[in-house]
């Protein structure tokens, strides 16, 4: 008999369902400052469809037999609170775009920054999305997270959540709105606003398995990249303004990429990003 010694098993596709699709905003919308406040207020609908979804797995449990209820009542009623608890943080990441005026303006400039970078007229055509707009899980993630990523008080700051979906589902677009959204809201508020022009710090970090996966990814990030530079300086939040430009550095190991910012043995490292940049300057190519 003969036996694969590298089984392989084949995922299904994961679709959104396409009522829910029809529930989020068209990019547009979300990426301007007049019509915002409409897109929010669509996303509701979406609290609404998840709420009548655990009605129905209520009702698919009741329809179980006795003996299965009694055996899985603990595993359901705590699945069911950790859905609650969701559904509860969407609908106040919500009432937080709605009520706070610097996320609001963060959310718009980090919508608009990823439409550039996936339906620009500029882009080549081979990674273009002319159609795109955010999938359920996508947006919903980010209004998962909004309170906690740029709340200060935020309770929800000790909560890690984890995006779990097939290769190509979209989880990549799903958190460089996130990083869009807390990059943006860093020039905005008042909070951080002098830090990010006098030293601007790392915000966030992403790490990766494998190599191949990391140089994969590494053209995404970089064109949400150039899009949030654009975007920054259509706004006045630029380099015009005094901030320094978003970066994007990436290591894959020694042989990739460097390991040194310069070559220079003598330099000493300084804390400012600008003298950092004054001495590349400087530097021989």
């Amino acid at each position: 008999a003969w036996t694969d010694h590298l089984p392989s098993f084949e995922v299904p596709l994961m679709r959104e369902v396409e009522k829910l699709y029809q529930i989020i905003p068209e990019m547009e919308v979300l990426a301007d400052e007049n019509t915002v406040n409409e897109g929010i207020n669509s996303l509701e609908k979406l609290i609404d469809e998840y709420q009548n979804w655990i009605k129905v797995q209520d009702l698919n449990f009741l329809d179980k037999n006795d003996n299965y209820q009694r055996t899985h009542q603990e595993a359901y009623d705590e699945h069911k609170e950790r859905v609650s608890s969701t559904v509860s943080r969407i609908r106040s990441g919500i009432d937080y775009l709605r009520n706070d005026d610097d996320a609001r303006k963060a959310f718009v400039l980090a919508n608009r920054a990823i439409m550039k970078s996936q339906k620009d007229p500029t882009l080549d055509p081979t990674v273009a999305i002319p159609e795109f707009k955010w999938r359920p899980f996508q947006i919903c993630f980010q209004l998962l997270n909004i309170r906690g990523l740029l709340d200060s008080d935020s309770s929800e700051k000790e909560i890690v959540d984890l995006a779990w979906f097939p290769t190509g589902g979209g989880k990549t677009e799903a958190y460089l709105g996130l990083i869009a959204i807390s990059s943006f809201h860093r020039r905005i508020s008042q909070n951080t606003i002098n830090q990010e022009k006098a030293a601007p710090g790392i915000h966030s970090i992403m790490r990766y398995t494998l190599r191949l996966l990391t140089a994969d990814q590494a053209g995404r990030l970089v064109r949400a990249c150039g899009a949030m530079n654009l975007v920054a300086d259509e706004e006045g939040i630029g380099q015009h303004e005094g901030f320094m430009p978003f970066r994007v550095g990436m290591w894959i190991g020694k042989d990739a990429s460097p390991n040194d910012f310069f070559s220079k043995s003598d330099w000493s490292q300084q804390s400012s990003a600008q003298s950092i940049i004054d001495a590349a300057k400087g530097l021989e190519e």
